[in-house]
């Protein structure tokens, strides 16, 4: 659920209530025919200017403008510069502001481009106002204060809920690396380098039994998991980014010397893949060294990962999936019933419940997946790189197995419980809210239906 910020006092819902004062919302009421007239053609001037920026077309689409975002601003302005008459109107005002803010640093827009694209509209507006016929001189100058006010303030609200999030998220990102176990992280480092080392012996086992002259398929290492471990999860478990980047960086090679080889040279070229991934397994032994000498913790398993560290998770995920063009997935599901589980059973069971499905989770997924605690007995799955078929067939795996799997409850029968689950791939919105809001709409559904099943 998104955070309600208190809008009942405070400098700036104070300085929104004097802003929308009688006399001001007289001379709104006076300009309502140009501003709804000048709305829609502001709207596409605003996303022309923007798409024009290399950094904002990062973040867009044109199908994305075309059908959601125009309409969102339109309605936006026509909120902002319409009279308000109470404080619960003025309150939602405020409130949307910071839902913009909240939004722009999800995307990670950056903060610049919003403030030049605020600029555009000013200038429209005022521009409007300055050359119409509908007012005296007095009447202009005062309007055009008032809009400058009024977006002025409206920017301020965005850029602090903006900067708030922005900070949230980048503590997040580092307070996960503080609690993920390093010894699971070094776990995972080792069972990396082992599916590397067998890859490397299938490829170089299959490009020397190739008949010359004629043509294999492209095996390119980054289909493989550990590309996909390499490219979206080390980054958030090592804290060397300088090893990091020399790993992507080395995984970039491969990539490229694979799509390069030819059968005439197949002794050069295995050289050259065998190299890289001596390079590769080297250093990320040396981040797993790293990893384990500069911490003190100590604890073992550590289960799920927090929902607080998804945030900035998923919106490297998303910005990674609009720049490469790829795609993910996200798989919601929670246990049934259970509530009644709890009662029936009591709350140890309960908690036997839910670490068995988060068990089920974990080992249903791949390494370079996240698999998320998202709030008691709901659970969030975060599987880079994975189109929705795949999605579903995860979903599915963990579901039958759950099913499958009794759980002892002392001297009663086995008890054997039942999950839900919601699946969504990403569309390409730069909000990933869109995404989540997807796959817990399709988990209700899923509950709406009978429950034990997947919806997408």
């Amino acid at each position: 659920m998104l955070e309600k910020h208190d809008v009942s006092g405070g400098f700036k819902s104070y300085s929104f209530e004097g802003i929308y004062s009688v006399e001001n919302n007289a001379l709104l009421e006076s300009g309502q025919n140009i501003f709804s007239a000048l709305i829609p053609e502001a709207a596409d001037f605003f996303y022309e200017k923007l798409m024009e920026n290399p950094e904002a077309a990062k973040f867009l689409s044109t199908e994305l403008v075309q059908n959601r975002l125009k309409s969102e601003l339109k309605a936006w302005l026509h909120q902002l510069l319409s009279p308000k008459v109470d404080l619960g109107e003025i309150g939602r005002v405020v409130e949307t502001q910071y839902h913009v803010g909240e939004v722009h640093a999800r995307i990670n827009i950056p903060m610049a481009l919003v403030s030049t694209s605020m600029f555009f509209i000013k200038h429209k507006f005022i521009a409007a106002v300055y050359d119409s016929d509908s007012f005296n001189a007095d009447e202009k100058l005062r309007l055009m204060i008032l809009l400058d006010t009024l977006l002025v303030n409206s920017l301020n609200l965005i850029n602090e809920a903006y900067l708030h999030n922005l900070v949230q998220h980048k503590r997040a990102a580092i307070d996960y690396q503080y609690h993920t176990s390093p010894k699971d992280t070094a776990l995972e480092i080792v069972q990396i380098k082992s599916k590397l080392y067998n890859w490397l012996a299938d490829y170089l086992g299959y490009i020397t039994s190739a008949t010359p002259g004629i043509e294999f398929p492209v095996t390119e290492a980054e289909a493989n998991e550990c590309g996909l471990w390499i490219t979206h999860k080390l980054p958030f478990l090592a804290k060397k980014m300088e090893s990091v980047d020399q790993i992507q960086q080395l995984q970039q090679n491969l990539r490229q010397v694979i799509k390069e080889r030819s059968v005439g040279e197949l002794p050069v070229h295995g050289n050259k893949v065998r190299n890289l991934v001596k390079e590769i397994t080297f250093l990320l032994t040396h981040i797993s060294e790293q990893i384990l000498k500069e911490s003190e913790q100590q604890d073992g398993l550590t289960g799920l990962i927090s929902r607080r560290y998804l945030a900035p998770i998923i919106q490297s995920e998303t910005q990674t999936a609009m720049t490469a063009k790829t795609s993910y997935s996200v798989v919601m599901f929670d246990i049934d019933n259970f509530k009644k589980i709890n009662d029936e059973y009591g709350h140890l069971t309960g908690d036997k419940v839910i670490l068995e499905v988060g068990k089920a989770a974990r080992e249903e997924i791949q390494l370079s997946d996240y698999a998320f605690r998202y709030g008691g007995e709901e659970f969030l799955l975060l599987l880079p790189e994975c189109g929705l078929s795949k999605g579903v067939s995860t979903a599915e795996k963990i579901r039958e197995r759950i099913n499958k799997t009794p759980i002892d409850v002392g001297e009663k029968a086995p008890l054997f419980i039942t999950c839900s689950f919601g699946v969504s791939e990403f569309s390409n919105h730069p909000d990933y809210m869109t995404v989540i809001k997807e796959a817990d709409e399709k988990l209700y559904e899923s509950k709406r239906e009978g429950k034990n099943q997947t919806r997408f």
